[in-house]
């Protein structure tokens, strides 16, 4: 802390004790004779401050941090230092897929379905899954619309609100031009009112622009002016339109 010759504060620096070299700062804060800095070491040194380098879980939060910030080099090194840790972690599978759909790495699906059959918990295996519909999507390998839904239906059975394979399902309806079908699964996303439901609001949005003309159907013409979609209309609309069972 800096103080004035009055002792009012300054400034106060908060930041781990091996130093400030390197690190950025993350928050600012202005008070009436008060500044206060917050500063973020680097990604990869987080799990050292907090004594988890050898924590798996800690070094792929780490790794896709690094991720989003498009440094796919340090994020594979921390994914393959978790793997090397615990080899049979699943995110860190998870981790090298969605690197290796980037790098255009034809193990991007292998990893995916690893990280399914290694996975834990519930929540991993959700993860993993979706993982493996972004890699069908993504890649397009031979019969990628078959396995697509066939991951899809997996997903839906077993998981309540399942928004993120959701989402992918409309864009890969979307890929196909089939709005009616896309507009389903963006405003199921919406109805879930989760993290993503701004996106699938968003998406929906294009859709509407881009449609030409109504459903078919009655029934697909009712649902598709509602506010919401319930289990029950998306299951009318399946078989009514979509011609699903």
């Amino acid at each position: 802390k800096c103080f004035d010759a009055d002792g009012h504060g300054l400034v106060e620096l908060m930041a781990p004790d091996f130093g400030l070299t390197g690190h950025s700062p993350t928050a600012l804060q202005a008070f009436p004779g008060f500044l206060k800095i917050a500063l973020q070491p680097p990604a990869e040194e987080l799990a050292v401050m907090d004594g988890d380098a050898d924590n798996p879980h800690y070094l792929c939060s780490n790794a896709d941090r690094l991720l989003l910030d498009n440094d796919v080099t340090r994020a594979r090194e921390l994914y393959e230092r978790a793997l090397a840790i615990d080899p049979g972690y699943s995110p860190a599978m998870v981790g090298l897929s969605r690197l290796s759909v980037l790098n255009a790495d034809s193990r991007a699906q292998a990893y995916a379905k690893q990280a399914i059959s290694s996975a834990r918990t519930k929540e991993q295996k959700l993860a993993a899954s979706t993982q493996l519909m972004q890699v069908y999507f993504k890649t397009r390998p031979d019969n990628w619309e078959k396995a697509l839904e066939q991951e899809w239906k997996k997903v839906i059975r077993d998981y309540d609100k399942p928004e993120a394979a959701a989402m992918i399902m409309g864009r890969a309806s979307l890929a196909k031009s089939d709005f009616l079908k896309a507009t389903v699964f963006f405003r199921q996303v919406i109805d879930w009112d989760e993290s993503l439901s701004g996106q699938a609001d968003k998406m929906l949005a294009g859709v509407y622009r881009q449609l030409q003309a109504e459903p078919g159907t009655k029934a697909a013409r009712l649902i598709a002016r509602q506010k919401t979609v319930s289990r029950a209309d998306l299951a009318v609309l399946l078989v009514e339109e979509l011609r699903l069972t």
